[in-house]
């Protein structure tokens, strides 16, 4: 996926991602489209915390949207 990084914020980084993706279901498969967004807001300079979004939109289908919640650990900072 191609995408878009952002830094509004000193300890935040807006993260903004689309592109085809592939779709695995009953032993088939189709590509589709994708879309992520997220925000990582940095607590340290080596951990962060980032909520986020996901839709994914198959032909003939409904878009499934999906909600996230990572930590991140970034080594050598």
């Amino acid at each position: 996926m191609a995408g878009v990084m952002y830094s509004p914020f000193h300890k935040a980084v807006v993260n903004m991602l689309a592109g085809p993706a592939i779709g695995l279901y009953d032993g088939t498969t189709r590509f589709n489209l994708s879309l992520r967004a997220d925000v990582d807001f940095y607590v340290t300079k080596k951990w962060a915390i980032s909520p986020g979004f996901m839709l994914l939109k198959e032909r003939g289908a409904d878009p499934l949207p999906s909600a996230s919640l990572r930590v991140l650990f970034i080594p050598g900072n």
